[in-house]
């Protein structure tokens, strides 16, 4: 905002933190020199994804000469959403159990057999309406959840996201960018083909998945503003493929996709 500073010096601390990592910066912008002065026009970095709190921390002024000045604090904050380019991926064919690594950015997209191979087992007699889930991959070999699912599908397609906590600042913002590049993708390949599209994210907060629905662009949009405001943990493909699987609400009768990156 420009205002008459004509005769003050000062600066403004400005501190913005990534929601899902809890990583901080902190920019120090210097009140513009000059007979009109202005303040407060900085620029925030969008190389990374995710949802970004910004508030104001502190302005601090003082007389031309340096004698007397002042320092006020300030609490407020902005949420701003820095999203994914919108890019269509091919889609991932769950089915056939595929998985393919993206060169170009380093993601691997893969099915959730990949990682959770233990989590179920083909017996005899299994369709994609009465699957052997393993109640958990400590437990006996032989202990199983067995569920039947009804003739009358509506197919969903479901894509765990990687949210697993690793790495330094930078590298693990980076890491995420990717992640949430290529979630945004798959949810685009989707949304086009005419399919309903589920999130899954292990919430660390609740200890449980965290689900979001899409159907089309709109809903895509929130739904990937949702996800890049869970907090990142540790094991979380793990935990929301078991809690998924676990879940006897819902129907799967094809094998999650999960974004990843090794």
């Amino acid at each position: 905002n420009a205002c008459n500073l004509a005769f003050v010096n000062g600066s403004i601390t400005i501190k913005y933190m990534y929601c899902h990592t809890g990583d901080e910066f902190m920019i120090n912008v210097p009140i513009k020199q000059g007979i009109r002065k202005s303040a407060g026009i900085t620029d925030i970095s969008a190389d990374y994804c995710g949802n970004i709190c910004v508030g104001v921390e502190s302005i601090e002024i003082c007389d031309y000469l340096g004698l007397f000045g002042k320092k006020k604090q300030f609490a407020g904050v902005t949420k701003v959403s820095v999203m994914p380019e919108e890019t269509t991926d091919r889609y991932m064919e769950t089915d056939r159990a595929n998985a393919y690594y993206d060169e170009e950015n380093e993601v691997y997209v893969k099915s959730a057999s990949d990682e959770v191979s233990e989590l179920r087992e083909y017996r005899d007699g299994d369709s994609p309406r009465n699957i052997h889930w393993k109640r958990s991959s400590i437990l006996a070999e032989n202990d199983f959840i067995v569920k039947e699912y009804s003739t009358n599908i509506n197919k969903t397609v479901f894509i765990v996201v990687d949210t697993d906590w690793r790495g330094e600042k930078s590298w693990r913002l980076s890491r995420m960018s990717r992640i949430y590049a290529e979630m945004m993708s798959q949810g685009l390949a989707c949304a086009e083909a005419g399919l309903t599209g589920q999130y899954i994210v292990w919430d660390m907060a609740k200890a449980d998945i965290v689900r979001v629905t899409f159907y089309d662009n709109a809903s895509l949009k929130a739904a990937v503003k949702v996800v890049m405001d869970i907090r990142c943990g540790e094991g979380t493909v793990n935990k929301a493929c078991q809690a998924l699987y676990e879940d006897d609400r819902l129907e799967i009768t094809t094998e999650p996709v999960i974004i990843t990156e090794n």
